[in-house]
C-alpha cells in the first residue's frame, strides 16, 4: 500500500505543481521572488529583550520603522523580544503620548497580530488609525515572521501563534487600560485560539478581520498535502491579489521580510490544528466582531464563520461587499469602512452592545 501511495504520488504532485504553474502564468499572477539581503537581519540577531521601562532604539531601528512607515510623528515606539515557545518574538509598543503641548491620555491599548506572510510593517495603517483615535498600539510579529524568530513561514503546532500572544499579553500588563484584540486571518486564529485557551484573559473585546479556521479549498489542500507531504517542503508562492489596493502588492514584492514559498509543515500543522484541537474548547461570551470581505478566497469563511460564532455565541458579523482577504490593506474607501466599524465596536459602551444582530 505504501509503495503504490508513493508511486501515485511520484506522478502526481509534478502534476500539481505543473497545474500551479499553468494557474499562475493564465491568471498573470507572478512567482514571488523577495529582495535577497535582509537589511534589519542583525536587529534579529541581537534579540534586545523587550522592556517598557527602557526603550530599545538604535540607528537600525530608526531604518527598520522608517522603511515601513511606522515612524510616525509624535508617537513614542518600544521595541524588543519576548520570549515564547523556545522562539524570540519581536514586539512594537506604539504610544500617543509624546507632544508635551498637546498631551494624549491613552483610551486604552489594543494588540494587534498579523496574518500569514505578513509582519508588524504590513498593518501600518491600522496601527497609524488606532494611534491617532489615541489607543496605544501593540503589534506582535508570529513566530516565523517579520523580525521573530523561527523557520520562516512555518509552525511545527499551530498553538505556537496563541502561546506567543500568551507570552507577550503577561510583559504589557502595565500598559493603559481597557485592553482590547485585534487579529486578522492567522493573527486572528492565534486570538481567538487564546482567548477560548485562556478564559482569564484581560481583554475586553476582540475584533478578527477574515479569522482562518479552515484555509479556502480546503478539501482540495488536504487531498495536496496527502500526496504531496512525502516529497515537498515547500509550494512556490504566487502573488495572488488578496488586496484590490496595488499598493499593497507592490510592497509585497519588494518587502525583504518576505518568503517565497509555502511550506508544507505549515498545512500539515493547521490540518492537525482543525482535526484535534480546535473543538476542545468551550465556547465564551466575550463581546467579539467578525469582519469578512465578500471576495476573500484564502480562507474559508463560509465555513469558518459559523464555527467562529459556537464558539463566540456573543459575536457579530460584519461583512464588507468587494473586499479580498487583506482588510487591513485594502483599497481606501473599504479600508476606512473596516476602520469605522472597527473603532465603533471598541468605543461602545459594553452594556450598550446589540451583538446578536447576525
Amino acid at each position: 500500500m505504501k509503495k503504490r501511495q508513493l508511486l501515485v504520488a511520484a506522478v502526481v504532485v509534478p502534476l500539481l505543481l505543473l497545474g500551479l504553474k499553468r494557474v499562475a502564468q493564465a491568471q498573470e499572477w507572478p512567482f514571488l521572488n523577495p529582495p535577497t539581503d535582509n537589511p534589519f537581519a542583525k536587529l534579529s540577531e541581537e534579540h534586545p529583550v523587550f522592556n517598557l521601562e527602557q526603550p530599545y532604539t538604535s540607528e537600525l531601528v530608526s531604518q527598520y520603522l522608517a522603511f515601513y512607515g511606522l515612524n510616525f510623528k509624535n508617537v513614542s515606539h518600544h521595541a524588543g523580544y519576548v520570549s515564547a515557545n523556545g522562539e524570540q518574538i519581536f514586539v512594537s509598543v506604539f504610544k500617543p503620548d509624546v507632544n508635551p503641548e498637546h498631551p494624549v491620555e491613552s483610551r486604552g491599548t489594543v494588540v494587534t497580530m498579523h496574518g500569514y506572510f505578513v509582519h508588524t510593517g504590513l498593518i501600518k495603517h491600522l496601527i497609524e488609525r488606532l494611534l491617532t483615535e489615541g489607543y496605544t498600539v501593540v503589534a506582535i510579529d508570529l513566530p516565523g515572521h517579520g523580525m521573530s524568530s523561527g523557520e520562516k513561514a512555518t509552525i511545527q503546532e499551530f498553538g505556537a501563534y496563541s502561546g506567543a500572544l500568551a507570552a507577550v499579553t503577561e510583559e504589557i500588563k502595565s500598559l493603559p487600560g481597557p485592553h482590547y484584540i485585534v487579529g486578522h486571518s492567522t493573527g486572528g486564529a492565534g486570538v481567538w485560539e487564546y482567548l477560548l485557551k485562556y478564559p482569564n484573559h484581560p481583554y475586553q473585546k476582540a475584533v478578527l478581520a477574515a479569522p482562518l479556521v479552515r484555509s479556502a479549498f480546503w478539501d482540495l489542500s488536504m487531498t495536496g498535502y496527502f500526496l504531496g507531504s512525502s516529497w515537498l517542503k515547500e509550494v512556490p508562492r504566487v502573488i495572488r491579489p488578496t488586496s484590490s489596493d496595488p499598493t499593497f502588492l507592490a510592497m509585497v514584492r519588494k518587502d525583504p521580510l518576505q518568503y517565497a514559498g509555502t511550506p508544507v509543515q505549515w498545512v500539515g500543522a493547521l490540518k492537525n490544528w482543525n482535526e484535534t484541537i480546535i473543538e476542545t474548547y468551550p465556547p465564551t461570551q466575550l463581546p467579539l466582531l467578525i469582519l469578512q470581505g465578500t471576495d476573500d478566497t484564502v480562507v474559508d469563511w463560509a465555513y469558518n464563520l459559523p464555527f467562529l460564532q459556537r464558539k463566540f455565541p456573543n459575536s457579530k458579523i460584519e461583512y464588507l461587499p468587494g473586499a479580498n482577504h487583506d482588510l487591513l490593506w485594502e483599497r481606501p474607501e473599504i479600508r476606512e469602512k473596516v476602520f469605522l466599524s472597527l473603532l465603533d465596536f471598541l468605543g461602545k459602551e459594553q452594556d450598550s452592545l446589540d451583538l446578536n444582530d447576525h
